[in-house]
């Protein structure tokens, strides 16, 4: 099993220099439409908006948007699962050369099913306001989707609440030449699961391996039937687990709240998703290179 090393800071930075060895993407909002992030990728000389998404294993491009590249390499198709359970085969494509802040990178994206926002990855049925927001969110504005296989190239601190994303080509090109008090993070192992990055952290029914998503709109888990009866116990809701500890290593990120979910069996290397809410209140550091056995 590989692990490598996260870097949780606890703190906001209070200055930030940049250098040559690293870049600033600037994040962008969309709340009237969406809690998530999203940020410019360019390819062939064209800006596209890409939604931030480190909770999915590969990245995605609209079919629309496909057709129009002109350098693309058919590769295969392959499979990919909606966290409902919905399996959805499309083609894979070599992209030469993607550009992300001041990084060029070669890659691979695969075409988005059309479906795949409507009944792949909503939980429970959208309401039509729900369903014209995502129409407009993710068919006429974003163009892509940015998984963890290109973050995992470079080394990253996803800054939200500064709105920012920093890129490296190693941790040390980052810390360098951005100031803070050495105490001011926490390192944590986390393991590279099927979808991207998982943390083990301790909760209320004890440890949960919990994927780092950023873009779920909120965090969820996953609960035995056991489980549930005992939280009911202690709680009249029925869809909410609140625990008071969520903790790993000396730190602890305090009381937490996750939404009660079905997640489909075929994801079974988690127990549950830290969303786009643990990235607004915490900035996050990922270094993919120094790995242990």
């Amino acid at each position: 099993m590989k692990w490598t090393w996260s870097f949780l800071f606890s703190l906001l930075l209070n200055t930030l220099c940049f250098s040559d060895e690293f870049s600033r993407i600037p994040v962008r909002s969309f709340p009237f439409l969406s809690k998530q992030k999203f940020i410019e990728i360019q390819i062939e000389g064209k800006n596209y908006l890409g939604l931030i998404d480190t909770g999915s294993a590969f990245s995605l491009l609209r079919k629309d948007v496909l057709a129009k590249l002109s350098k693309k390499t058919y590769l295969s198709d392959s499979e990919y699962i909606g966290i409902n359970g919905n399996h959805y085969i499309t083609p894979n494509f070599a992209i030469p050369k993607l550009k992300m802040g001041n990084f060029f990178t070669e890659t691979v994206l695969k075409e988005e099913d059309a479906n795949f926002w409507t009944d792949g990855c909503s939980i429970g049925k959208p309401s039509l306001i729900q369903l014209w927001k995502i129409h407009l969110m993710y068919q006429v504005f974003r163009e892509a989707l940015i998984g963890i296989d290109i973050f995992q190239k470079f080394a990253c601190i996803f800054d939200f609440p500064h709105a920012s994303i920093f890129l490296a080509s190693g941790m040390s090109d980052l810390i360098d030449d951005i100031h803070f008090h050495k105490n001011a993070f926490t390192i944590l192992p986390f393991e590279m699961g099927k979808a991207g990055v998982i943390l083990t952290l301790k909760t209320n029914l004890g440890n949960k391996r919990l994927l780092l998503d950023s873009a779920a709109t909120a965090s969820f888990i996953r609960l035995s039937e056991e489980e549930k009866k005992i939280i009911y116990t202690v709680s009249q809701s029925r869809d909410l687990f609140l625990t008071t500890e969520l903790a790993a290593n000396g730190c602890d990120f305090g009381c937490w709240k996750f939404k009660i979910i079905d997640i489909a069996n075929d994801i079974n290397d988690l127990d549950g998703i830290l969303g786009i809410d643990f990235f607004q209140k915490t900035i996050i550091g990922l270094d993919f290179d120094h790995q242990l056995t």
